[in-house]
């Protein structure tokens, strides 16, 4: 089963392909170094619009690279993030999130989670 592009890996990979340090891009866009870090490893929702294109001028991303970096962004944004009180619940469940959406989740694997929820 392929795996989805994610926003991060792609922004990580145009990164280190210019030698630009976290730091560095971190600086331009007006965010924290251990925030970018979390983007880039797909742990927190991309970035806004805004510093996408920042980030493309950086990084020497032509148009058609930011559009697709946007629209990577609005999908992953669009993905639903619990945040409970209960930190192993939050990262369990964000890390099913992001297993369906890229496209790891089978549907046996799927029976079984709807089982553990239903209690059947």
């Amino acid at each position: 089963m392929a795996m989805t592009p994610r926003f991060g890996r792609i922004l990580r990979k145009y990164r280190i392909n210019r030698e630009i340090r976290l730091q560095q891009l971190a600086d331009i866009l007006e965010i924290s170094v251990p925030y970018l870090s979390s983007v880039e490893l797909s742990k927190k929702a991309p970035f806004a619009d805004d510093k996408i294109e920042k980030a493309g001028a950086l990084l020497g991303i032509g148009p058609e690279g930011v559009s697709t970096l946007k629209q990577l962004a609005a999908l992953e944004r669009a993905l639903i993030h619990f945040q409970t009180d209960i930190p192993e619940m939050n990262d369990t469940m964000n890390a099913l999130a992001r297993k369906i959406s890229d496209g790891q989740m089978t549907t046996e694997v799927w029976g079984r989670v709807l089982k553990v929820l239903t209690g059947e």
